[in-house]
């Protein structure tokens, strides 16, 4: 093999098997030396001036990338972002968001075209070039039904703990020029505390808020009259006693864990403590729901803590 075809096969494959015209001139081939691999078949043509080498099999990836090669400071964003950095909910999407400057455009098959006069960073991940985390989710935010939304924040936060920070930044730095997305997120980031460790448990706080209930403690590490830990639970009321588990079968269904937990709520029983489990089933009725809201007033003078009629 020539080492200029040595060069043209390791820049490729960076690159999920592709090449561009400029890039290959670079490399020292002249026009008919890119014409001569083109008709034996060594590369082939996927977009003008954007060639797969032969021997890469076409992949998702490698459709994304070619559509970022094509245009100058393209990045993939949306869901395609969200997709690449692995949020929940956030699958390999039949189209490709691509956020590009100015006026540029594209009328390739299968990719949806976003716009900005704005500055975003791009960002390197998995191989491909997507806006950053920052504004990927709030790109999302505009696009996402709300409890879809919600779980990718949350995924997003558990990669970054640092990210309500950074979204506050990026969205100043944006000011009028930023996404529709934006509003939604400051109504979030103003209304939500804490972090949830499972997409469930997103599921299990939007439900709390719909249903009204409020004053939650989130990650509450309940203690024994010695000062020993019990137990951090999901979702607590220290002031009632009562605490929800939010149980996923993925987290709960290893032997060890199952007997710790067993162990755990004898232990809260003993300390005075009464627990509700809500799971991803039973998520999709409200009597959980139904169940709490006694278990609240019950325990605790309806003074104490407020707790609003659920309508419907």
């Amino acid at each position: 093999m020539r080492e200029v075809d040595t060069a043209l096969m390791t820049l490729a494959a960076k690159q999920f098997g592709l090449i561009t015209r400029t890039q290959l001139l670079s490399l020292g081939l002249h026009g008919r030396a890119i014409d001569w691999r083109l008709a034996n078949g060594l590369i082939i043509g996927l977009h003008r001036g954007i060639y797969r080498v032969a021997a890469h099999l076409p992949s998702w990836s490698q459709t994304a990338m070619a559509v970022c090669l094509r245009h100058e400071g393209a990045a993939l964003s949306h869901r395609s972002a969200g997709f690449v950095h692995q949020l929940d909910g956030l699958h390999c999407p039949a189209e490709i968001d691509v956020l590009l400057h100015g006026e540029q455009r594209t009328h390739l098959e299968g990719v949806r075209c976003h716009r900005t006069d704005a500055h975003f960073d791009i960002v390197r991940v998995r191989g491909l070039p997507v806006t950053n985390l920052a504004r990927t989710v709030l790109d999302l935010a505009g696009v996402l039904e709300p409890a879809a939304f919600e779980r990718a924040l949350d995924s997003a936060q558990r990669q970054r703990p640092n990210l309500g920070p950074w979204l506050g930044y990026v969205m100043k730095q944006l000011g009028m020029r930023g996404p529709p997305g934006v509003a939604r997120v400051k109504e979030l980031l103003a209304v939500r505390l804490g972090l949830n460790d499972s997409s469930l448990e997103t599921d299990v706080t939007r439900a709390l808020r719909d249903a009204g209930v409020t004053r939650w403690k989130h990650q509450y590490t309940v203690h024994d009259e010695r000062g020993g830990r019990i137990v951090r639970a999901d979702f607590a009321w220290p002031r009632h006693r009562v605490v929800l588990h939010a149980d996923s079968f993925n987290w709960h269904r290893h032997r060890q864990q199952f007997d710790l937990d067993r162990t755990q709520r004898n232990a809260l029983r003993d300390a005075g403590w009464v627990e509700l489990v809500v799971t991803s089933t039973a998520l999709s009725n409200d009597l959980w729901i139904r169940q709490l809201v006694r278990l609240l007033r019950d325990r605790e003078p309806q003074r104490e803590l407020p707790l609003h009629k659920r309508t419907g």
